[in-house]
């Protein structure tokens, strides 16, 4: 009987806390991080190095839209809807923690060896995310918000991938966004020639994402249809959903 009253109090516990970890993230001031060893140099590299991974190029996502909405795809405000975390390191990217930009040769890649605007180089900025993406995380209590490196995450990867997409066909289907964003892509190239060849390069980054996460994203989505109230933080399948696409 003793035991399984201990039981029952951890159990309690556990499920304060989980609440506690899940639920409407408050910001507050002060960080503290746990002292695991690692330098402030250390840190800024776990959040931001390439690990290989491309998921969009780096100019389309800073010009990309909100679904539904005329604001930033990476304002914080929703950027924090999905838990990832802002990234406050010197590198100043804008991108959250675990989001590195990638440069690199692509002359041997298939999927994201786009061109959409004339006289491109092979070293197109992409942005990919890292293992700091999902094991990174902070807990808030008493006003101050406390950062484990290596800790499992609370993002919600299935809904980012989702929000993103639709953010991307959004764009492609809606004139005015489809204006907004080459103006900011294309900039001093945005002639109409440079945007048929934005057009046409979003189709095979669409077709390579969504053939991409359909297999490891299978028993999300089914959980997901299962009960369509719960958000599926800290749920990326076992198997690698997060994972460098293959270029």
């Amino acid at each position: 009987m003793y035991g399984r009253r201990i039981h029952g109090i951890i159990a309690v516990c556990v499920l304060g806390l989980t609440i506690l970890a899940v639920g409407a993230p408050a910001r507050a001031d002060d960080l503290i991080t746990v002292n695991q060893g690692w330098s402030a140099k250390r840190k800024a590299i776990w959040y931001s190095l390439s690990q290989g991974s491309r998921l969009i190029p780096l100019s389309w996502l800073l010009a990309l839209e909100q679904p539904g909405s005329d604001q930033p795809f990476l304002d914080p405000a929703h950027i924090e809807k999905f838990r990832y975390l802002p990234n406050s390191t010197p590198a100043k990217t804008g991108l959250p923690i675990g989001f590195a930009i990638d440069s690199q040769d692509d002359t041997r890649f298939y999927n994201t060896q786009l061109r959409w605007k004339e006289s491109q180089g092979t070293t197109e900025k992409w942005v990919g995310m890292t293992c700091s993406a999902c094991h990174t995380n902070e807990i808030t209590y008493e006003g101050k918000r406390i950062r484990i490196e290596g800790a499992p995450a609370l993002a919600d990867f299935q809904s980012f991938m989702e929000t993103l997409n639709k953010a991307l066909v959004e764009t492609k289907s809606n004139p005015d966004k489809a204006k907004r964003f080459s103006h900011d892509v294309l900039k001093d190239d945005d002639t109409a020639a440079n945007r048929a060849k934005l057009e046409a390069a979003a189709a095979p980054l669409l077709d390579a994402q969504s053939s991409n996460s359909a297999g490891a994203d299978s028993n999300a989505a089914a959980e997901r249809d299962s009960n369509k109230s719960v958000p599926l933080f800290a749920g990326v399948p076992a198997g690698g959903t997060v994972r460098p696409k293959k270029p």
